[in-house]
């Protein structure tokens, strides 16, 4: 069972996104409602997929990512962005961001990329990535 992230300082947004998840199964969902609270919790535990908020107190998701990419560089990053723009785009993506999504989220559309992600992560775990 995929083990995913979701980092972001809206509450409610987590408990939405949270329980939109919930008929999808498979997954095992932990929450964060900051980029420093997350941090902690992915320096101990091996996530298959991070998603966090772009816009966020403190670290925002590109500092975020950075962090992300130090503690598991091979750990796909999703940001989930209300902010949206190229240049925005082009750093996560040259930071190494796995995917960029528009808030609000289409909830089929995070799953599929989730999976994928998640898949990615598996197959990197096995040496074939």
């Amino acid at each position: 069972m995929p083990r995913i992230i979701l980092i972001d300082d809206d509450a409610r947004f987590i408990s939405v996104v949270a329980e939109a998840l919930r008929p999808y199964a498979k997954l095992h969902v932990d929450t964060a409602r900051s980029a420093e609270q997350g941090l902690r919790l992915i320096a101990n535990l091996d996530y298959d997929v991070i998603v966090s908020d772009f816009r966020m107190p403190g670290l925002n998701g590109l500092d975020l990512l950075q962090e992300c990419k130090q503690l598991r560089p091979t750990t796909p990053v999703i940001l989930l962005t209300g902010y949206g723009n190229a240049p925005l785009r082009d750093d996560a993506y040259r930071l190494g961001a796995y995917a960029i999504l528009p808030k609000p989220i289409d909830v089929d559309a995070f799953y599929v990329t989730l999976l994928s992600a998640a898949r990615r992560s598996d197959l990197i775990r096995r040496g074939g990535g």
